[in-house]
């Protein structure tokens, strides 16, 4: 660079002394673009200093420059006129960063621009109210920046740009309001900047209450007496302050109907914030269900469920007058009482104003209330308990006297006692997976709870979830070496695939259910209804042991795959569940339970027989194949109660 400038003015300029420079000498060289190409950094516009604050400067005022050519220049000198900005600067977090040459670090024209240094009350200055945000922005709301130096706002000047105060800085003519609105500089400071943990910012925890009453007068007064005020007057760090339930920068006002959301809200987040923090209701002594037993209201409930037209914590409580309940001022004490629940109740008395908004009937046994829960609960599981036997004594008649009468009749053997038990020892793996997977899950519903207070932990949960995932591994296997090596499982193999004839079977079973066909499918042994049971027990069966064994081994699977693969089997494996779980009940069960035809339920899965006529109903093409064969016929049998009948009719 010193090689091309020196060059420059050898060619276009006489030596010049320094008494003889002027600002157009040096605009010859650094005011021409075509010499300035790629050193566009040197280049200074013409026009530029003529707008300036420093228009009727020289260049030599700020840059030490003595002779044309000259060598490198250092950054200019602004403390020899502004001596106690740049004394401010060096003592500020900006200054030091600057000294220590770390390279994110501002300097005076990273703020104040360069050549083109505007007056501050100009609205065209970098760092005029309305531009502050952009130039302030340039690095605190740089993700690099942000990370690189810890900074506890990732993105403030976004934040700001949706507060009330930018709104109030935006508005211009009638509307624009009587004393400007906050920018950075107003709370930060501006050449003095210092980190929020130093108790010299203006920020500083202790001292923000002073900082907003700048503005809020009246409101600091009030919140200055209130119960949060004066604890944190006393030095209480966990008291709250104006940001902790403002916001720092994205301060938004209450009578602005876009702020909505954040009024609703209010008590579920902004209070709970503290006043469902364990570690600090601990350290404080309050209540530990003060948030829990609104939520649990009528109040609370109204409010989750989206209600606008119910009582918030501010609404009991006020917003900076909050005092101590047994405080005269306080909206709740007794005295109050009235007057506040009288703001939403009219004409209320003093026994109304009794009530407890805060009662927790759920954890309460002797008070009135708590004696009607805990009488109800008994009430409720005796009562419905009884009622469930009851109704299961009758429900066990019925399959009893089904599987009498079967007997009585002529059956057809549908399925060996081997494919019984590997049924059996299905139904029992799957359950426990069902029940021990979705315990994960969802452990903190009343039914896993339950469990966990009888001893059912994460390890006994854990352990036994991976053994019914091992025993319904195994017994697929036995499954299928039984499908290879015995006749009935290759004849079963060959039955189940699905061929086009069930696509017609299903649209005539359809027709036939929607009165447009006379008779019904004539299914062989499998009909498309098991065959599409099956075929999804033997894809869900895969998908969840591939993706549980990855699950369980995920050290081991990550050897092979990429790390998203645990990601993917953690949700085809819930997902997966999910499915099968539901088309039990709403698929399989329908057909062996809740069908009209098999109510109360079909009994195959205990006897591995069916009636001839079901056998001849439900699977016609079959019947016809076995209906004479003496291996698969099982005559008539008569129990004792039969035969003692027998007895007694004649």
């Amino acid at each position: 660079v010193t090689l091309l400038l020196t060059l420059c003015a050898s060619v276009f300029v006489v030596p010049i002394a320094n008494a003889q420079l002027s600002s157009q000498d040096c605009l010859d060289c650094h005011g021409d673009a075509d010499i300035m190409e790629g050193m566009e950094s040197y280049l200074v516009q013409p026009g530029a200093l003529d707008e300036s604050v420093h228009a009727f400067f020289e260049c030599t005022d700020c840059h030490n420059v003595t002779d044309i050519p000259h060598d490198d220049l250092g950054p200019p000198t602004c403390a020899s006129c502004h001596d106690m900005a740049q004394e401010e600067f060096d003592e500020s977090v900006h200054g030091m960063a600057f000294a220590k040459g770390e390279p994110e670090a501002p300097g005076c024209g990273s703020c104040h621009g360069g050549h083109t240094i505007r007056y501050v009350d100009d609205p065209t200055s970098l760092v005029a109210p309305r531009k502050q945000p952009a130039t302030c922005g340039t690095c605190h709301s740089n993700p690099d920046v942000v990370r690189k130096y810890y900074m506890s706002a990732a993105n403030p000047s976004e934040a700001y740009e949706r507060s009330a105060h930018y709104a109030a800085l935006m508005r211009e003519g009638d509307d624009a309001p009587e004393k400007d609105p906050p920018t950075c500089s107003t709370c930060h400071g501006a050449h003095a900047v210092q980190r929020a943990s130093n108790p010299d910012s203006p920020v500083y925890a202790a001292k923000v209450g002073e900082l907003c009453g700048r503005c809020h007068t009246e409101i600091y007064d009030i919140y200055a007496g209130s119960v949060h005020g004066q604890a944190h007057s006393a030095g209480n760090r966990n008291a709250p302050t104006c940001v902790s339930c403002h916001g720092e920068h994205n301060i938004v006002t209450t009578a602005d109907g876009r702020d909505i959301d954040e009024i609703i809200r209010l008590s579920s987040e902004t209070c709970a914030t503290c006043h469902a923090d364990q570690q600090l209701i601990r350290n404080m002594g309050l209540s530990a269900l003060r948030v829990t037993s609104y939520r649990e209201s009528y109040h609370g409930l109204a409010g989750q469920a989206g209600s606008e037209q119910i009582a918030r914590c501010a609404s009991c409580h006020g917003v900076h007058n909050i005092y101590r309940a047994r405080d005269p001022r306080s909206l709740v004490h007794e005295n109050n009482l009235v007057f506040t629940c009288g703001n939403c109740h009219e004409g209320i008395n003093d026994r109304f104003a009794q009530i407890r908004v805060h009662a927790l009937y759920t954890t309460e046994t002797t008070t009135p209330a708590g004696i009607v829960r805990v009488t109800y609960i008994f009430l409720i599981v005796s009562i419905l308990g009884g009622m469930m036997i009851h109704n299961f004594v009758i429900y066990s008649r019925y399959i009893r006297e089904k599987y009498r009468a079967e007997k009585r009749l002529r059956r057809l053997r549908r399925f060996p006692r081997f494919q019984l038990t590997q049924h059996i020892i299905l139904i029992l793996s799957f359950m426990t997976l069902a029940i021990t997977g979705f315990a994960l899950k969802y452990g903190g519903s009343f039914w896993v709870e339950w469990l966990q207070s009888v001893g059912f932990d994460e390890a006994t949960r854990r352990l036994t979830h991976r053994f019914a995932a091992v025993v319904l591994m195994v017994q697929s296997v036995v499954q299928m070496v039984w499908f290879v090596i015995t006749r009935e499982g290759r004849r079963d193999v060959r039955s189940l695939i699905p061929t086009y004839q069930d696509v017609i079977d299903a649209i005539q079973n359809m027709r036939y259910h929607l009165f447009h066909a006379e008779h019904p499918p004539r299914y062989g042994r499998f009909d498309y209804v098991e065959k599409a049971e099956y075929l999804a027990l033997i894809w869900g069966t895969a998908v969840m042991a591939i993706t549980g064994l990855v699950l369980w081994f995920p050290e081991l699977a990550t050897r092979f795959w990429p790390a998203w693969t645990i990601e993917v089997a953690t949700m085809i494996h819930y997902y997966e569940a999910i499915l099968a779980t539901a088309a039990i009940f709403v698929w399989h069960w329908f057909f062996v339970i809740y069908h009209p035809r098999e109510f109360p339920m079909r009994l195959t899965w205990l006897t591995g027989a069916m009636t001839e006529h079901d056998y001849r109903h439900h699977h016609p093409r079959e019947y016809e194949e076995l209906r004479n064969n003496p291996d698969v016929v099982l005559p008539p049998q008569h129990d004792t109660q039969d035969r003692r009948e027998s007895n007694e009719t004649s």
